[in-house]
């Protein structure tokens, strides 16, 4: 009798817990109806040709569930991937893989101002104008984060933990944010600089210096002999004809040292997001990096261009329509390779929390090689509750 009374006094505890929680729950899967897919010279791989794989989106592994539960002063969420085992990006202690490609915590003090959070997770406070493309994969909407495009430093600058076990303290008021994280630094033979330490540094810190910018820095340093550090400039809310417009520019460094010998590496980023109508909106996403040439790994005298341009039309509350090209040339060398990829594609919202997209990628490259033309019939399933 004791034992079911305990027992529905701790289901009326975790009923009573879970009324005064937010809780979400969100799914999302990706299938390839069909695709082609080759190597960079143009030659077929071993599954060039797939059709109906409902797990062969881009021939990634797709498909992950998160949870979260919070209230106004701590949270947990947990994202689970079927597939992550396959990708082999997180390990526990043991040295297995484990599904959770995400797992954190966190607990605000001070009315909320200061917040401890850990686990592990991606995070990133700019403004990546990437919401539009969101139910797809980075390749086929946003490729790159701001940073230096294949860096070895300084790549997706704004990421503080790069997806690593990580412990972060920040502090937020109306007009800063200072944040501070110590994150496993799994490639350093157990001593980080002077330190015998696990563990890298990362720090950010934003200033609002008027209603509508913001500036934000970053100084990260995740593994031995790696610094980077970006600076960003943020303009929310601009009015252009009536409509808003937002900016984001900014500038990224990096140096990586082994063996008596630097690396030094920059990028330029903008980005900018306009409204042309209730309707229709315009993204375009723009970075010049340093970049190694192809004749020597140690040699950054030339650049790489990335350009992204997509327009989002909303037809009826239930449908939006976009198309999206992507520009890439990753050595300006004589005898780089450049890409060029089309995507238009479409989603339908039947209800709030349900979003099913397809879309039709063209994958072109080999300007100054072989031409080559690889393709895929993507479909995304994401629902939020």
């Amino acid at each position: 009798m004791k034992k079911i009374l305990s027992t529905l006094a701790a289901s009326a505890i975790l009923a009573g817990t879970a009324a005064a929680a937010d809780v979400s729950l969100e799914f999302t899967q990706g299938a390839l109806l069909a695709g082609k897919n080759s190597k960079t010279d143009g030659t077929p791989m071993d599954n060039e040709y797939r059709k109906l794989d409902l797990n062969g989106y881009m021939f990634r592994t797709s498909g992950d569930v998160t949870f979260s539960v919070s209230t106004d002063d701590v949270g947990v969420t947990l994202t689970i991937d079927p597939y992550y085992e396959e990708k082999g990006k997180v390990a526990d202690g043991t040295g297995d893989k484990t599904f959770f490609s995400e797992y954190y915590g966190w607990v605000n003090f001070f009315e909320g101002q200061m917040q401890l959070k850990s686990g592990v997770y991606e995070t990133r406070s700019l403004n990546l104008m990437d919401d539009g493309g969101w139910n797809w994969l980075d390749d086929q909407y946003a490729r790159y984060k701001p940073g230096v495009v294949n860096g070895s430093a300084a790549e997706d600058i704004a990421n503080l933990t790069n997806g690593k076990l990580a412990m972060q303290l920040s502090y937020e008021t109306d007009s800063i944010y200072v944040a501070g994280a110590v994150v496993d630094a799994d490639g350093t033979d157990g001593k980080y600089g002077a330190f015998d330490s696990k563990a890298g540094f990362a720090f950010e810190f934003g200033v609002a210096a008027t209603e509508d910018i913001t500036l934000s820095a970053y100084l990260r340093t995740l593994e031995n002999d790696k610094f980077g550090f970006g600076l960003f400039m943020e303009h929310s809310a601009f009015t252009l004809k009536d409509k808003e417009f937002d900016v984001l520019a900014g500038l990224t460094l990096g140096q990586t040292s082994s063996s008596g010998s630097s690396n030094f590496e920059w990028a330029l980023d903008l980005r900018a997001q306009h409204e042309l109508s209730d309707t229709v909106t315009l993204t375009t996403m723009h970075n010049l990096s340093s970049s190694p040439s192809q004749n020597s790994a140690k040699d950054n005298s030339t650049y790489s261009i990335w350009d992204m341009a997509s327009v989002a039309v909303q037809t009826s509350e239930e449908i939006t329509v976009s198309f999206t090209v992507e520009w890439e040339y990753t050595d300006l060398t004589k005898g780089g390779n450049g890409k060029l990829d089309f995507f238009p594609s479409v989603t339908y919202s039947p209800c709030e929390g349900v979003d099913l997209s397809g879309g039709l990628i063209i994958k072109t490259s080999g300007w100054s090689h072989a031409n080559n033309v690889d393709y895929a019939v993507p479909v995304v399933l994401h629902v939020a509750l």
